[in-house]
């Protein structure tokens, strides 16, 4: 009795394997003949039959159809694990259409940057738009554009909750800050100084470079232009030795300002990575009873 029963359980397995991969073939082809209303829904039973598929493809095609539909958080998530998948299980082609849809589906949503000064507060649990992240002390998210709520919890605190509004290709950056509650006493917080100065100019070079990077990509365009139409009969193939030089001089403004946009932008990610991490420095406040004297003392963590 128990031989047949594993005789039907395996036969129904392989049944359900069966149907997994001929769906899965079905809605590729659907989706590749540009029917997505047929081949998405074959995909997404296959994932149901069959969830542990080798590599990456079930997880990038289903982030093809949420993308396609507009779910924009879903299909990054998707990309996402495809990129995982196929890190683990070696596909250099499959890969790069995963990283690439991570970067395409980015710049059409809205990423949530959020920083969590305690991430291993007792009980911390964190949520944006009511989907759960992992607590870290950067947390990086996107989800579709509109209104972003986030919500942090965590034991012996009360609840924090902040609603922004991001567009397609905007950061959105939310700090959790969480005051204590039922001790009766009042709690203010603020970062380190010395850490939000060190932002702030962090921030100010990003701005400089920003604008030296401008400066030198508009004047390398100009004489750029100005050499092609004066020297080189407005073909820069055609150009004579002073027109070449005045090419090769203009093109070398324009990598100069290329090198400050690059700094300008990682000078600006650090500003914001430094904020974000800086310790805080704590203020309580015990509400004084009557007749009392109040109380305030600062305690760097």
């Amino acid at each position: 009795m128990i031989a047949a029963i594993g005789v039907i359980v395996a036969t129904r397995v392989a049944s359900a394997e069966s149907e997994a991969d001929r769906l899965f073939t079905e809605g590729y082809d659907d989706l590749e003949h540009g029917d997505f209303d047929a081949g998405c829904p074959k995909l997404a039973r296959s994932y149901e039959l069959k969830p542990t598929r080798q590599g990456g493809g079930m997880a990038a095609n289903l982030a093809r159809c949420e993308e396609h539909y507009g779910h924009l958080a879903r299909a990054w998530r998707l990309w996402n694990d495809a990129v995982l998948l196929w890190q683990q299980s070696p596909n250099p082609k499959g890969l790069q259409i995963a990283q690439e849809g991570v970067r395409r589906v980015a710049e059409k949503a809205t990423t949530v940057v959020i920083g969590v000064p305690d991430p291993d507060a007792p009980g911390l649990a964190i949520t944006v738009n009511g989907e759960r992240v992992a607590a870290a002390k950067t947390i990086r998210t996107v989800v579709d554009p509109g209104n972003v709520e986030v919500v942090a919890s965590a034991r012996g605190a009360a609840t924090f909750r902040r609603t922004r509004t991001g567009s397609a290709g905007e950061t959105v950056v939310v700090e959790v800050r969480l005051g204590a509650t039922g001790t009766g006493d009042g709690v203010v917080t603020e970062r380190r100084r010395s850490r939000v100065y060190a932002a702030w100019g962090l921030g100010a070079g990003a701005a400089a470079a920003g604008i030296a990077g401008l400066s030198f990509a508009l004047v390398g365009r100009s004489d750029f232009n100005a050499a092609v139409t004066e020297d080189c009969n407005g073909d820069v193939d055609a150009c004579s030795p002073d027109g070449a030089r005045r090419v090769n001089a203009a093109r070398r403004l324009g990598n100069i300002g290329t090198g400050f946009g690059i700094a300008a932008g990682a000078l600006a990610a650090t500003a914001v990575i430094v904020y974000l991490t800086a310790p805080r420095d704590v203020v309580i406040a015990p509400t004084a009873s009557p007749g009392a004297i109040g109380v305030a003392f600062a305690k760097r963590f």
